[in-house]
């Protein structure tokens, strides 16, 4: 009997601020197709940089690629297609086994210099890469005493690095390349493999590495040859595959990525992103800074697409699998209001990525109800609402008194988009550090000693006294002391400005703040028994007058800290950790008496 999807985790109600960016995606597992069950017992994945979980940054000794800002030994920001895959398909972690490695080519193993292959370029020396022939011997090795089942789905996603071999002829790659990946299904259909999934390349000549190349080197690299050369191999793929096919009486489903590509790009420049999201498909996301949506970037490196690319890329894997019929059955999403009309203009849904997106107005305050309906391959389908409130931002202005004040989140304000006024005496105020739409408060305590505590995107004022501004937990902020001898302690990601006296700076793990003391001798506690994870940039370190300050390391002296020249500026290093820029220094002018190398903070 045919059942209709139902619902596994109800959808939970959503807040947003209007003039602020939102953003809500669902799990994968809201809901599940009753009619459905994975019809294969084990994944067998083939592979390289694509489609590797963690091989090659495991035989690195857990160094390349260097995580972060890769992710967990992933070439990108995050989980890559196959992970996606495996979960949609609901494989569990012991019914998978992934031979692909970072830099393979499609043959036997190679000894290759890394510094050529992006996010292996930390290592030192030849390493070993073993291809896609070698990661079938480990396979048929393996399979002796840990046999799979006869029910096995087999992936095989290669040819990338033979074809991006600048130096070789494309006349003699292409066809080497697919006699590899000939051979390698041909063994596997002698192992009894019945079910080999084959996925042709992207578009390479449209990587940021060739196009990159081709713009510095016209003479040598040209990104229309590298198209070309794409086109050649997915046409000598497929007639391949279709011949095999037939020999070997298997199915190969044959995924085409280059038209999934040639898709992302369409959109991008004809349509501004709106079906895929993106905005960047030309520059890597790894070079972008902070200040950027990393799912707008469709490659996280040179050659490698983000996480988010690698979410599509899965999905036009298994919609190849049905459209196949490899797999029979798979729920599209699709999301109304409560009553069925459309979406309002700011508000988009992406049924691929299962996330709602947008920027609510004034004029949008107050609460939807959304209604998301999943409909499997039969047209059942099963429905779940939540609520989205969008909540007014209108700053609320709070005032103090003339005396000593006390105003904390949450009893005297509600934490969200405030501005305070303490006026004089000795204040304290503290912001909210939990919850999704706390910070973002404007803060001034005017004169007196005050202590302020700061919360995501707040921005504090201590004016004149001795304040204290904490901001450990926070990111995204800007403080100010002011005048008078100011204590800052810092958290990510903001900014600190000292202003007339002498002020303490004390730099938490995460760091990547931006740090300026102002006026007076101040002092800039760098490290503080543990080294951050980001360096600190401090814009006015003036020789002779202000220290830098490095707390909880024993033994180490100014001989301990490498001092290197970078432009106008000089970078503090303790062994390979860059710990601060001094902004406009040049690294032969600072002496050992700029520095304090304290035990302890006292």
């Amino acid at each position: 009997m045919t059942q209709t999807p139902i619902i596994l985790n109800p959808l939970l109600d959503q807040q947003a601020q209007s003039g602020s960016d939102f953003q809500f995606t669902f799990a994968n597992n809201t809901f599940s197709d009753a009619d459905v069950t994975n019809p294969f017992d084990d994944l067998i994945v083939f592979g390289d940089s694509l489609s590797d979980t963690g091989n090659a940054f495991e035989a690195s000794g857990n160094t390349a690629p260097a995580s972060p800002p890769y992710f967990e030994g992933r070439f990108s920001n995050g989980l890559v297609w196959i992970e996606y895959f495996a979960q949609e398909m609901e494989f569990s972690e012991e019914s998978i086994r992934n031979f692909a490695f970072g830099g393979a080519k499609t043959g036997e193993s190679e000894l290759v210099d890394p510094t050529t292959i992006p996010g292996l370029e930390t290592q030192q020396g030849l390493i070993t890469i073993p291809g896609l022939l070698t990661q079938i011997d480990q396979f048929e090795e393996e399979i002796v005493s840990n046999p799979v089942s006869e029910n096995s789905l087999y992936m095989i996603w290669i040819g990338s690095n033979d074809v991006l071999d600048i130096f070789a002829d494309p006349e003699v790659v292409v066809p080497n390349a697919i006699n590899n990946i000939s051979n390698a299904i041909t063994r596997l259909s002698n192992l009894d493999a019945e079910e080999i999934v084959i996925a042709n390349l992207t578009d390479l000549g449209a990587t940021p590495l060739i196009t990159g190349l081709g713009e510095r080197f016209p003479l040598i690299v040209d990104p229309e040859e590298f198209r070309a050369t794409s086109i050649t191999f997915n046409e000598a793929l497929s007639e391949e595959v279709n011949q095999l096919e037939t020999s070997l009486n298997i199915d190969l489903p044959l995924v085409d990525i280059f038209a999934f590509n040639e898709e992302v790009q369409d959109d991008v420049e004809n349509s501004g992103g709106e079906e895929y999201g993106f905005t960047n498909i030309t520059e890597p996301l790894l070079n972008a800074g902070d200040n950027v949506n990393p799912d707008e970037y469709a490659f996280f490196d040179q050659v490698h697409p983000t996480t988010r690319l690698h979410q599509f890329i899965s999905q036009t894997f298994l919609e190849t699998l049905v459209e196949e019929e490899t797999i029979t059955d798979f729920i599209t999403y699709s999301a109304t209001l409560a009553d069925d009309s459309e979406l309002p203009d700011w508000l988009e849904f992406n049924p691929i990525t299962r996330t709602f997106d947008g920027t609510p107005t004034d004029e949008n305050i107050g609460t939807l109800d959304i209604k998301v309906t999943a409909t499997d391959q039969e047209g059942l389908i099963a429905t779940d609402t939540f609520s989205l409130v969008i909540e007014d931002t209108t700053p609320a202005i709070v005032t103090g008194t003339p005396e000593a004040d006390t105003k904390i989140a949450g009893i005297d304000f509600d934490g969200t988009n405030n501005i305070i006024f303490t006026g004089a005496e000795n204040d304290l105020v503290e912001s909210p550090f939990a919850g999704s739409l706390a910070g973002k408060n404007r803060i001034a305590t005017g004169s007196g000693d005050d202590i302020i505590f700061v919360a995501d995107g707040d921005r504090a004022f201590g004016g004149s006294g001795g304040d204290i501004l904490d901001a450990t937990d926070a990111s995204n902020y800007r403080l100010s002391g002011g005048s008078g001898n100011d204590t800052f302690y810092l958290g990510e990601n903001g900014r600190a400005l000292g202003g007339d006296g002498e002020d303490d700076f004390f730099v938490q793990e995460d760091g990547n703040n931006i740090i300026a003391g102002g006026e007076g001798a101040d002092k800039f506690w760098v490290a503080n028994v543990s080294l951050p994870i980001s360096q600190n940039t401090i814009t006015d370190f003036t020789i002779g007058v202000d220290k830098i300050h490095f707390s909880g390391f024993e033994n180490l002296g100014f001989d301990g800290i490498t001092r290197e020249q970078i432009g106008a500026d000089t970078l503090l290093k303790l062994d390979t950790t860059e710990v601060a820029l001094l902004v406009g220094i040049n690294a032969n002018s600072i002496t050992a008496n700029d520095f304090d190398f304290a035990a302890t903070i006292v």
